[in-house]
């Protein structure tokens, strides 16, 4: 019996590894220093590569900004609509949905806030960084709609939950000192009240 099958899965698993150990590597970099005074000879040496190696997996930015996004925040792609409905199928009433989405989308940030801080910082200098930024809103917008499926909103409302549940907001409370642990409940809240209030209007 040829040997050759577990050789290539051996490999691809070696693979595999080096390009996370590079990924991890330009994360925590990005965080402390941002991506345009990180450079791949950096990346190299906290990954424990070579440079050639970094070059290999990661020709430029455009391709390494991606890959850290979806290790920060875990989304490199946004949902169809179909697929955000799809995460939400067993929650019954948009009040527990937003609250699952709420709920998910806040641990994200806190397991990510340090690249999402480089990331936001970056935005205007570093175009694959404003892209990530782009695509993660534009994931949030879609998943915030499945999540309020049934609920009748007006655009400006839409706009101000948009605003509680994006990163920035999460992240001033966190600067403010509010626990981790009740940014969650307070956005929540917030959210509530903004949808308790456009209900009376109507």
């Amino acid at each position: 019996m040829s040997p050759r099958p577990y050789g290539m899965a051996t490999r691809n698993a070696s693979v595999e590894a080096t390009r996370r150990r590079i990924v991890e590597a330009a994360v925590r970099l990005h965080a402390i220093r941002g991506a345009v005074r990180t450079a791949w000879d950096d990346i190299a040496a906290e990954a424990g590569v070579s440079r050639a190696t970094v070059y290999h997996h990661f020709p430029s930015l455009d391709d390494l900004v991606p890959a850290c996004a979806q290790v920060a925040f875990d989304l490199i792609e946004v949902p169809t609509p179909q697929a955000a409905a799809a995460r939400f199928a067993q929650l019954s009433t948009p009040t527990q949905r937003l609250a699952h989405f709420i709920s998910e989308s806040t641990r994200c940030y806190e397991s990510g806030a340090p690249w999402l801080r480089a990331a936001w910082r970056e935005r205007d200098l570093v175009p694959a960084m404003g892209e990530a930024v782009k695509r993660l809103q534009r994931g949030l917008r879609v998943l915030l709609d499945a999540a309020l499926e049934g609920v009748a909103i007006d655009r400006q409302s839409r706009q101000v939950l948009i605003s509680l549940l994006d990163f920035p907001f999460w992240d001033a409370l966190d600067g403010a000192g509010m626990p981790r642990e009740r940014i969650g409940d307070q956005i929540s809240k917030l959210a509530e009240t903004v949808i308790r209030d456009r209900r009376r209007r109507q």
